[in-house]
């Protein structure tokens, strides 16, 4: 697997456009990591939100997730934004590693998360990947073509409506 492509100087960078040039076009089109939610759905019953989540690395590298100096701080993460796009509640999912995303296999995976006092109403649903240590940012962008983009990175799923209980 192979994050990145050493150009810095200008022997290996000939060398590699001369005699690598189909390494290094495939490295442009798939190097790296490329975190790809290929389902994530949604449904509401008995106060939890329920997410069935399939994910995949569509890159050929990884996302250093486990090293060390990373501290296994990005995490799957899961938000209900309210109709002016405000956040209404997150959650984490520990249920899906992203260092673990290499090769061909998805990882899947099944949360369900307690909604506590939400009001009833109607939310959308959104996903990204956050640094749980750094307020929840988001460094990690989804290879997603076209994204409906909430707020940040976090990426709209679908609408979902709360009842009352």
């Amino acid at each position: 697997h192979v994050n990145y492509l050493d150009m810095r100087t200008p022997i290996e960078s000939k060398r590699l456009l001369t005699e690598n040039l189909n390494d290094v076009q495939r490295f442009i089109s798939k190097g790296g990591y490329r975190i790809y939610p290929q389902k994530v759905d949604g449904s509401i019953k008995d106060g939890k939100l329920t997410v069935n989540h399939t994910w995949k690395n569509i890159g050929v590298g990884v996302l250093p997730n486990n090293n060390v100096a990373l501290g296994y701080k990005y995490k799957v993460a899961f938000a209900l934004f309210d109709k002016n796009n405000g956040i209404v509640s997150k959650w984490y999912s520990d249920k899906v590693e992203v260092s673990k995303l290499v090769g061909e296999d998805p990882i899947s995976a099944t949360d369900k998360f307690e909604l506590g006092e939400i009001a009833a109403g109607k939310y959308q649903l959104a996903v990204g990947i956050v640094n749980k240590n750094e307020n929840d940012s988001k460094d990690i962008t989804l290879a997603i073509k076209y994204p409906k983009v909430i707020e940040g990175e976090w990426v709209y799923v679908s609408d979902i409506e709360l009842k009352n209980n």
